[in-house]
Parts: structure tokens; C-alpha cells; sequence
């Protein structure tokens, strides 16, 4: 049975975090499955639709799963937590995986993600890179500088292929207002 992967809650920072991250542990080895309490938020589902991203599995039943809990949102209530991938808590990924090297928890969920595929010698998607780039503004707002490739944004949007994420950040996902 695949492990959820839930960020606890219907947001941005939980459906994009856990989507990004069960792609990880899947290439990583262990079965994982995006899972949502509900249906994603529409700012969510506007992420997932924008840049193709498979939409989390919608109120599964947490109290027969493994869950992995993305971030610090609270878990499902009744569940066996296998792992936490947090910034603030790299060594709670040791039931899942070694937590890798160089991975910088001061700068967020979006980073933190990033930093685990860098560290693992892995590739983000096109999808995966604009899914984390939307993250990133929805956690930290996008500086004004974003085009370099040493930062963050820079690189997600050049993984993503966007050539201005500032103005990917203050547009509506499509079918949203």
C-alpha cells in the first residue's frame, strides 16, 4: 500500500509541498501518493491545472495508510506518521531516507524540496519546477529580483520555463479570479 503524503490542509503550501514531495520519495523508492483533506483550494487546484500537476487523492482513508506529513500543518487525526519532511526537522525524513546533505532549512518548504532533489542528484519536472515556483511566492512573496539563476526562484523558473515568474506570481491561476 503507497504511503499518503499530506501537508494537512487544502492550501497551497500542503497540495503543492505534497505533490512535489511524493514525486521525491517515489523516485526515491518508497510508494507514495499525494493525499488531501478535502478538495484542494481553488488556488490549489489552479497550481495543479496551470502546470499539469496530478491532483492529490481527495479525503482517502487515512487511519489504513502510512502518511507522510509535509511541513508543520497538523496530521489527519488517528495516523501513523512515518516520516516528516520539514525544514526545521531534516533528520524526521531518516524512516523514509537519509536525509541528504546541504539542504538549507531557514528558507522554507519550497526551498527545502529543491534542496532535496539537488542533494539526490534528481531533476524536477517543468510542472514540479512551476508547482514549487508558485509555492515559493505563496510562502514567501517572490523578490524583485528573481531572474538570477543562484537564487531560488531564478532556478524553479528556469526549470519551469518562465521567463518572468513576477508576473506569474501576481496573475490568477487560469479559471481563477
Amino acid at each position: 500500500m503507497a504511503a499518503l503524503v499530506t501537508g494537512g490542509n487544502r492550501g497551497i503550501l500542503s497540495v503543492i509541498g505534497a505533490v512535489v514531495a511524493a514525486d521525491f520519495l517515489n523516485k526515491r523508492g518508497l510508494d507514495a501518493l499525494p493525499a488531501c483533506p478535502g478538495r484542494p483550494a481553488p488556488e490549489a487546484a489552479g497550481i495543479l491545472r496551470r502546470f499539469g500537476l496530478k491532483r492529490p487523492l481527495e479525503n482517502p482513508v487515512w487511519a489504513e495508510s502510512q502518511v507522510v506529513l509535509v511541513g508543520e500543518g497538523p496530521p489527519p487525526p488517528g495516523v501513523e506518521i512515518l516520516a516528516v519532511l520539514d525544514a526545521r526537522r531534516p533528520d524526521a525524513l531518516a524512516p523514509v531516507c537519509s536525509p541528504p546533505p546541504g539542504i538549507r532549512p531557514e528558507e522554507g518548504c519550497a526551498s527545502f524540496l529543491l534542496s532535496l532533489y539537488d542533494a539526490c542528484g534528481m531533476e524536477l519536472s517543468r510542472g514540479l519546477a512551476g508547482g514549487l515556483l508558485c509555492l515559493l511566492a505563496a510562502e514567501n512573496g517572490l523578490p524583485a529580483e528573481t531572474s538570477g539563476p543562484g537564487t531560488t526562484a531564478g532556478r524553479l523558473a528556469l526549470l519551469a520555463g518562465i521567463s518572468d515568474p513576477l508576473s506569474l506570481a501576481l496573475q490568477p491561476p487560469a479559471g481563477e479570479k
